[in-house]
């Protein structure tokens, strides 16, 4: 299915988990993202930018609210984000960006997510086990999880 598509399903009624997922080493999606007119946005720069003066604990803290209140701030119906690895830093609490952008989409945009992890069966993995970086991510709520084939 195109990504046009999954695109006018979300917007025809669905109210939650509009995440769609993608492995960002697909050139194809990239390319239709772009087609599309859809701005792409290196969330890691953004978010550490909006940071800068936070203190550690304020990061942790507080970088969930960060990143909802900079996704509000675009006019788009549809956000394309990539390079996301600096939420999953501790520095900012290891955030599951699935599950945050799954909550976020409820009542808001539809958000394409360029992800470079690992899958395993309903899980998307970021790191190795037993790093501080380590995060797993359910995937069984999202509909379109493209590109691990």
């Amino acid at each position: 299915m195109k990504l046009k598509k999954m695109i006018e399903y979300y917007k025809n009624g669905v109210n939650r988990n509009k995440v769609i997922i993608i492995n960002k080493n697909c050139k194809e999606y990239q390319k239709e993202v772009k087609d599309l007119n859809i701005q792409l946005i290196d969330i890691s720069y953004e978010i550490a930018n909006l940071l800068e003066d936070f203190s550690k604990r304020k990061k942790r803290n507080e970088t969930k609210e960060v990143l909802e209140k900079f996704l509000d701030s675009f006019n788009d119906e549809i956000l394309s984000l990539y390079d996301v690895d600096y939420l999953f830093s501790p520095d900012v609490g290891t955030l599951n960006i699935v599950a945050i952008l799954n909550y976020y989409t409820r009542e808001n945009k539809i958000i394409i997510l360029f992800l470079d992890v690992k899958r395993i069966d309903n899980k998307l993995i970021f790191s190795e086990e037993g790093r501080p970086d380590y995060c797993e991510m359910d995937i069984s709520q999202n509909l379109f999880v493209l590109g691990w084939d």
